[in-house]
């Protein structure tokens, strides 16, 4: 488990209105929401420094500019709201700007509303692996008498136990790797 959040930018495109033209002006940076309108200088947004100080008295914001680097993390050091604040502090105007933000808090990928439910469905998995391996025992048993109802519901079991567990590794999956498993999520 990591012990420190952080940010990933990765896969940022830059287009341009001509094909030929190369954006090197665009900055891409984290400001603390909490001291958003103390922290940005409304007169002049950019520099060509590793960080930027927008206002005098405010403290360094991480910047990376995606045309000259093509994969950055930056830590976050404090709990709280981050804007992500794009800036143009080139000559030239860009069309696109895509990429993907993966946010790894301390305990994963996984967004903070859904890390409970990857606990909820590891426990729900033992607890319904458990009733399952209990049910098929008795339905062993007694094969040769179970009723149409029986044998429905043993199907019915099977497919809660592997409901569970593929939710279980899909969540598991999408808090290790911070996107969701496509495969996992239409087999879900």
């Amino acid at each position: 488990v990591n012990e420190k959040a952080e940010v990933t930018f990765r896969n940022f495109e830059i287009k341009s209105r001509s094909r030929f033209e190369t954006i090197t002006g665009i900055q891409v940076s984290l400001v603390p929401w909490n001291g958003f309108f103390s922290i940005v200088n409304k007169t002049h947004f950019c520099s060509t420094s590793n960080g930027v100080i927008f206002q005098v008295d405010a403290k360094r914001i991480p910047l990376f500019n995606p045309a000259q680097q093509k994969e950055v993390t930056i830590p976050i050091t404090a709990t709280g709201e981050y804007l992500l604040v794009v800036t143009n502090c080139g000559k030239d105007g860009a069309n696109l700007l895509k990429g993907q933000v993966a946010v790894k808090q301390p305990h994963g990928y996984l967004p903070g509303n859904k890390i409970w439910t990857l606990h909820w469905w590891g426990w729900f998995t033992l607890v319904n692996a458990f009733l399952s391996v209990v049910w098929i025992i008795a339905v062993a048993r007694f094969s040769s008498t179970l009723l149409y109802v029986q044998k429905v519901l043993t199907g019915l079991v099977l497919t809660t136990l592997m409901e569970a567990v593929v939710q279980y590794v899909l969540h598991q999956a999408w808090n290790n790797s911070g996107s969701e498993n496509s495969v996992l999520f239409s087999l879900a």
